[in-house]
């Protein structure tokens, strides 16, 4: 294992340059001295370059001079190292697709993006694999927002990677004094409880919309879990990593904070009534309106219950106010808790 004190050699780049890459850059910038922020998209390469910061996604976080901002990969003198996505979940198909020939056989792929995407119901490393073939992937997750991490407070998350060599260099990457990285094997089930739990913040941020209080807040998080859970079983996950940080542990923080973006898109739907306006208001991607649609699609598709997923889906995309989706909820049938 690398300790945290190491310098980290080989070059580092960031496809994305939101508030995930900003952060998690700045926090191993101390350690390594070619670090890469891929931005694209013209206006905001300009923005960045000439702010410093994006004003945007983390205003007032300022990107330290010795990270290198970039809109072409052409300039990275001996290949690409560790590649961290920190994509949309729906455009990382594309954008790995156009610098699929810059990539090496050793890069280390890893992803901070939580979604599924909706035309294939694949997560991230599925994409990942079904672009660049047999590749060396790790994910990390849990309970972490970019503005903490940005400002030094000290989080948790973990790092599942199949083969334990690729997890022990990602964790040597960012480990640190104040953020803590676990390891896992279960590369599908932190990706699963990632993603899902988006689709549960909205549906607890549309609870507080309606005021219906933090008892029915606390239901939905439960019941929500027991959807994942199932939804994991499903996609080959194992159980018991939903009870760690990738599971309960982000589920909890995104339902509840007022930095998720997630559940404050759902408090702009009971303001708004339409996605596109809630989405308008929030001003960033909200991972979860996609990925509901990608879940629910899966769920029908394998016969796997998904009550509150399914109702989130409605409203999103079926134009079902929230109050009939709460009173179909409620109308359910009465069954046991545990089956």
């Amino acid at each position: 294992m690398v300790d945290f004190y190491d310098y980290m050699s080989g070059n580092i780049l960031f496809l994305g340059a939101g508030s995930w890459a900003i952060a998690l850059s700045r926090l191993i910038s101390d350690r390594n001295d070619n670090i890469y922020l891929y931005e694209p998209v013209k206006e905001n390469y300009s923005g960045l370059c000439r702010f410093r910061e994006s004003r945007r996604a983390l205003p007032g976080i300022k990107i330290p001079k010795k990270i290198k901002i970039i809109k072409d990969c052409r300039g990275l003198e001996g290949g690409i190292d560790y590649a961290v996505i920190a994509l949309p979940t729906q455009k990382i198909r594309t954008i790995l697709g156009r610098l699929k020939g810059r990539f090496n056989r050793d890069t280390v792929f890893v992803s901070v993006s939580k979604g599924i995407e909706i035309n294939t119901g694949l997560v991230v490393s599925g994409i990942i694999k079904d672009v660049l073939g047999p590749v060396k992937i790790a994910v990390l997750s849990g309970p972490t927002y970019a503005e903490e991490v940005a400002a030094g407070l000290p989080v948790s998350c973990v790092c599942a990677a199949e083969n334990p060599g690729t997890a022990d260099k990602v964790i040597g990457l960012f480990l640190s004094r104040y953020f803590r990285v676990y390891s896992s094997r279960d590369l599908m089930g932190v990706q699963i409880g990632g993603a899902l739990k988006n689709v549960i913040a909205i549906a607890s941020g549309i609870s507080d919309g309606l005021a219906l209080g933090v008892s029915t807040r606390a239901a939905l998080i439960t019941r929500g879990l027991a959807e994942i859970i199932r939804f994991g079983r499903l996609m080959g996950a194992k159980t018991e990593t939903f009870s760690g940080l990738a599971g309960v542990g982000d589920l909890i923080l995104t339902c509840t904070s007022d930095l998720s973006r997630n559940r404050r898109f759902g408090l702009q739907m009971v303001k708004l009534k339409k996605r596109k306006n809630a989405l308008g208001k929030i001003g960033m991607v909200v991972e979860g309106v996609e990925t509901s649609k990608a879940v629910h699609l899966l769920a029908v598709k394998h016969g796997v219950e998904m009550p509150i997923t399914e109702q989130i889906y409605k409203i999103l995309y079926r134009g079902v106010s929230p109050g009939k989706a709460l009173s179909d909820l409620l109308g359910r049938s009465a069954k046991p808790e545990i089956y």
